[in-house]
């Protein structure tokens, strides 16, 4: 007994470090970023086979799942067919990617069995995510001011990434962690206390601004809207620590704040090649409707990479691939329905975070390939699993 109490907790403890190192990332010279949290992912799944704990909930299983592990499989024969034999990228970073990611997906429901553990879990998310954005911010404007200069953090002295490399996927991570501090009310449970929450606002708003990744934006300013217009004490909440958030950007940056955040926000010059990127893809789509031209050439191929998930599942693997992916969003729009109806009262706010982040989500695949975000399936994993701990459907929750 002893046993199995301890070996919970270093599973446990090791779970936690897993979700706190999401926000982590490292470029290599092997044209791979390596994630320490794919090592923790797969040292657990080991040690839940050795430990015969590996029970997925029948709630997580999905016709969709396996669709899009299909999907890649029809894909990377395809893409061989065409080049010969399948790139180095496509098996690393899409086959290989995509069976890690659903193996995160499914250590979820092996390990999140109580709304305690669900709790600890966001959590080291959204705190972690708001610890390592305060570093980020902190590098960020010393660099500018010349007193210290991080490499491996952030996108040089322009963009904020953070650890995360890329500054669209480091905006989208920010704007996902945030519903979780706004979204709760009067009598709510809340992850944080009222201060820490703040604090952990005005650096994920920060951090969201200097991003300067526009879907960031987009996604931020709705969820804004709607705060406003659902639950008027957090938006004030939320207007005060936007307040905060400029003040420090202004610490940060220097007056010329407002000229850089113009320029930045204009770049002509991408939205045109997005646009030529978009068509290119279209085009694709339109040679190769049903099954898609084969997997990673946009990457392996002609090095674009299509800044929109829909649009890259048409023209890689055609509309069998989007209905595909259209077809898991919808099902996770239907958990996540379901988990709203039926929560506790006392627990709305943290599943209406929980929501409101998959929402983010899927605004900013308009805007990113956002299938390979590690946090993405996170949040898809916990929306598939709840009710935690119980494979017996909830009662519905009093209107």
């Amino acid at each position: 007994m002893a046993h199995r109490v301890g070996g919970d907790v270093v599973i446990g403890g090791l779970w936690l470090a897993f979700v706190a190192l999401l926000p982590v990332q490292f470029a290599t010279g092997l044209g791979v970023r390596f994630a320490p949290s794919d090592l923790l992912s797969i040292a657990l799944a080991l040690l839940l086979v050795a430990a015969g704990g590996w029970r997925l909930p029948r709630r997580m299983v999905s016709v969709w799942i396996l669709a899009i592990l299909l999907l890649f499989a029809a894909g990377t024969v395809r893409a061989a067919v065409v080049e010969g034999a399948p790139s180095r990228y496509v098996v690393l970073q899409k086959d290989v990617g995509l069976l890690l990611l659903l193996l995160q997906y499914g250590l979820v429901g092996a390990i999140v069995r109580d709304r305690g553990r669900a709790e600890a879990t966001l959590r080291a998310f959204v705190g972690s995510v708001a610890l390592l954005n305060g570093l980020a911010l902190a590098e960020f404007g010393a660099s500018r001011a010349g007193w210290l200069d991080l490499a491996w953090m952030n996108y040089g002295r322009e963009r904020l990434s953070g650890l995360l490399v890329d500054p669209n996927a480091y905006g989208g991570l920010l704007a996902t962690a945030l519903p979780f501090l706004i979204a709760p009310g009067e009598g709510e449970r809340r992850l944080f206390g009222r201060r820490i929450g703040v604090l952990a606002q005005v650096s994920l708003l920060a951090g969201v601004v200097l991003t300067y990744s526009r879907s960031a934006w987009v996604a931020v300013g709705l969820m804004l809207l709607y705060a406003a217009w659902r639950r008027p004490a957090a938006a004030a909440r939320l207007g005060l620590a936007s307040v905060g958030a400029l003040l420090a950007l202004l610490a940060i940056t220097g007056p010329e704040f407002l000229d850089v955040l113009r320029e930045m926000g204009g770049r002509r010059a991408q939205v045109i090649a997005r646009v030529e990127t978009s068509w290119a893809a279209w085009s694709q789509f339109l040679e190769h409707p049903a099954f898609g031209v084969g997997l990673g050439w946009f990457r392996g191929g002609q090095d674009y990479i299509v800044h929109n998930t829909a649009l890259w599942f048409l023209a890689e693997m055609g509309v069998v691939g989007l209905l595909g992916f259209l077809g898991l969003i919808g099902w996770m729009i239907r958990r996540a329905v379901h988990m709203l109806r039926h929560v506790a009262p006392e627990d709305h706010g943290i599943a209406l975070g929980l929501a409101g982040g998959f929402v983010v989500m899927l605004a900013l695949s308009l805007g990113i390939e956002a299938l390979f975000q590690r946090h993405w399936w996170l949040l898809m994993g916990m929306l598939a699993a709840w009710p935690y701990g119980s494979d017996r459907p909830a009662e519905p929750r009093p209107e």
